[in-house]
């Protein structure tokens, strides 16, 4: 789960202990999106101990929020993914919805009006397409 309001720009290649488990594994290194934060880059240890693990408690993040951080997931079916995303507040669901990707075409077939999380969905898609397809992916990054 990461930082809601989190915009990863590039990979942290070893900057975390346990890469695999961050939820836009391997780490971003990126800039805060909250309001009057607004492309504030974040010191290294808040990168690690907030904007990619969510459920932060930094002093950027707005008291009233829709959410405390974002969680991904992706399924493929034929030559579509569907990365679904889900809010969590106070680690509860609280919202979410489903981004489709043709995976032929390289190309969003959906896309979120949240530049914030449109952008953790593409790094998250990144990630899990090399996972999946090691080769194959890494021609496409």
């Amino acid at each position: 789960m990461a930082c809601p309001f989190f915009i990863p720009t590039e990979r942290l290649d070893g900057a975390f202990k346990f890469p695999d488990r961050l939820p836009l594994a391997p780490g971003f290194s990126g800039v805060c999106g909250a309001p009057g934060q607004m492309l504030c880059r974040p010191a290294d240890e808040e990168l690690r101990d907030h904007c990619n693990l969510g459920h932060a408690s930094c002093l950027r993040l707005p008291k009233q929020r829709h959410a405390d951080s974002v969680r991904f997931s992706a399924r493929a079916e034929k030559h579509k993914i569907n990365v679904r995303y889900v809010y969590e507040v106070e680690c509860w669901p609280a919202g979410g919805g489903t981004l489709e990707f043709d995976d032929h075409q390289h190309r969003w077939l959906t896309k979120i009006e949240d530049d914030k999380l449109q952008c953790q969905a593409e790094c998250f898609l990144k990630t899990w397409r090399t996972r999946q397809r090691p080769s194959a992916a890494a021609a496409h990054l």
